[in-house]
């Protein structure tokens, strides 16, 4: 089924090499050739990261509160004050944060190491990293994916 929602993107620094990289002028450069480490102190590397509205769900979340990308091995009916500012990764330029599923159910589960593929998450598209990082960031975008 096909959804539209308004997500939020956010940029956070990343220690691995990557093709946006932050000046500290404050300009943020996108280099689509290939992934470039940083050079401090001129610039940081950065990664975007895509969530959903929804609060603290198995998978790949940003917890705004702290800051950081952390992965939840479940869903949390009942919030604690930690996990209650975490918000749901839908998609990344990280290609390091991969999910685990099988073939039959195709979506998040746990799984045998032996029955599991190993996916990356979406990432968006060239063309809206060289828009991000012209406009100097983009906190909010309407988004159509589809949920399995």
């Amino acid at each position: 089924m096909k959804t539209k929602k308004e997500i939020q993107v956010h940029m956070l620094p990343t220690e691995d090499a990557s093709n946006i990289v932050k000046l500290n002028s404050g300009n943020i450069l996108y280099n689509y050739r290939e992934p470039v480490k940083a050079w401090k102190p001129h610039h940081t590397n950065q990664h975007l990261y895509f969530t959903s509205d929804e609060k603290g769900k198995q998978g790949w979340n940003y917890n705004y509160g702290l800051g950081k990308v952390e992965y939840l091995s479940r869903d949390y009916e009942e919030y604690t004050s930690e996990w209650n500012f975490c918000r749901k990764i839908i998609a990344t330029t990280d290609a390091s944060l991969t999910i685990k599923t099988d073939e039959k159910h195709h979506k998040f589960q746990d799984v045998k190491w032996k029955d599991a593929i190993i996916e990356h998450l979406p990432q968006p598209s060239q063309a809206f990293i060289e828009k991000y990082c012209e406009a100097g960031g983009i906190e909010n975008i309407l988004v159509e994916y589809e949920e399995y």
